[in-house]
């Protein structure tokens, strides 16, 4: 109960500090997104400076829309961020309470909302919030997919096609976490022996429909089957060209490219901007490679600076740092005390998830913003190793307590006996 409401008044405290901070929209791609979102409400479709476009992918931009459409007003859309957050925790709290078997599990709800970066995104118009909600949402359902007290026969398709409509609206979300949604999705299927097939029918089908949807709009409205975003182009570029770095991020200079392609239509620009990358990539192998090992190593970086510059920069760096250190001293925590609390299968899964996703990022470039939804996965291990500590530790005491109690009465039994 004092975590519950501990995470109760964190989550007051958040959303308090969205409807303060309000949405001052300080970088471009929240602009986009709120743009996008007011075409929608409008009745004017998915629209970017009043011309359909797939820029953006759907799935951010309409749940906006939902919110401008029963009232909230634009200056206000950081609330649909900061609820994201919290029912992101309250998820995370769910998974620690399964994995832990423990009432203690719920301190992983706490580490959601109390993580800085987490914090920031949560008053942003990025959908890294809403994206850290369906990583988490993934999990849990990835654990009830994998409960050994569920057969087959009781596992509801319902749940098969949740865990791939979850999946396909990450990707609609953030196609960066796109091959994390199929992952889980296919592990799924692996798990599931004797009713693989039932799950694959269900869980592609819930992931590729919505995609398909998608893409079918594109066709008639773009003249392109463009499968989540137009963007693909220019993010490839901006991560592969001669002006890239590791942390560089959006800061290169790709202003010839960009000029070209401004008199194209959206499609063929974006498959210009993707013929540039690849064309400097076969032509510059040997600093290709080196980049991109460069962007592998970038995605662990604790603190990236935007390139927008913000007030106090330096103090939000060395929060991050601190922060981070905390992270990793407790999941080594966790790794080293994994036979008091063994690694289950999701666990193996997600963390493996986080590590793999830094070489499929590092394809465009890598930014702790991207990364951070996945970095909730090592949150949830942190608090999951407090819970370890503070069991060994009162079982510990408990056995002390147990053995001071009976030496008393060993000896009043030899002084009987005697």
């Amino acid at each position: 109960m004092i975590l519950v409401g501990l995470i109760a008044l964190m989550s007051c405290g958040l959303m308090a500090y969205a409807l303060k901070t309000g949405a001052p929209l300080r970088y471009s791609d929240e602009r986009q997104y709120v743009d996008i979102a007011m075409s929608i409400r409008d009745g004017q479709g998915f629209e970017l400076n009043g011309e359909p476009t797939a820029y953006r992918p759907p799935a951010w931009p309409m749940l906006l829309a939902g919110f401008l459409a029963i009232g909230l007003p634009a200056s206000l859309l950081s609330v649909v961020s900061a609820g994201a957050m919290i029912a992101a925790a309250v998820v995370a709290a769910a998974i620690g309470l399964r994995i832990s078997r423990s009432s203690w599990g719920a301190l992983a709800g706490v580490a959601v909302l109390v993580y800085p970066l987490n914090i920031y995104s949560s008053v942003t118009l990025y959908p890294q919030a809403f994206a850290t909600l369906l990583v988490l949402l993934l999990w849990l359902l990835a654990l009830l997919v994998a409960d050994d007290r569920a057969t087959e026969a009781r596992r509801s398709p319902t749940l098969y096609l949740l865990l791939g409509f979850v999946a396909s609206l990450l990707a609609l979300s953030v196609p960066t976490l796109a091959f994390t949604g199929l992952c889980v999705v296919a592990w799924m299927v692996y798990a599931v022996r004797g009713d693989r097939i039932r799950a694959a029918s269900y869980g592609f089908s819930a992931l590729v429909v919505p995609i398909a949807i998608w893409t079918l709009r594109n066709i008639l409205t773009l003249g392109a089957p463009i499968v989540l975003s137009s963007s693909t182009g220019v993010n490839l570029l901006i991560g592969n060209n001669p002006t890239a770095t590791a942390s560089s991020g959006v800061d290169v200079d790709i202003t010839e490219p960009q000029r070209i392609a401004s008199n194209m239509s959206e499609v063929d620009s974006d498959a210009f901007l993707r013929e540039s990358a690849l064309e400097w990539i076969i032509h510059h192998p040997v600093d290709a490679i080196a980049l991109y090992a460069a962007k592998v190593a970038n995605y662990f970086s604790p603190y990236n600076a935007p390139v927008t510059a913000t007030e106090g920069g330096n103090v939000l760096r060395l929060i991050a740092y601190l922060s981070c250190a905390v992270l990793v001293g407790l999941l080594l925590v966790r790794l080293l005390l994994r036979n008091q609390l063994s690694l289950g299968a999701t666990e193996r899964v997600f963390l493996g998830l986080f590590l793999v996703n830094a070489p499929v990022m590092a394809v465009f470039f890598t930014r702790t913003r991207f990364r951070q939804p996945l970095d909730n996965v090592l949150l949830i291990e942190a608090a999951l190793a407090i819970v370890v500590v503070v069991n060994v530790l009162v079982a510990r005491r408990v056995a002390r307590t147990r053995r001071v109690a009976v030496l008393p009465e060993r000896e009043l039994v030899q002084q009987r006996s005697g």
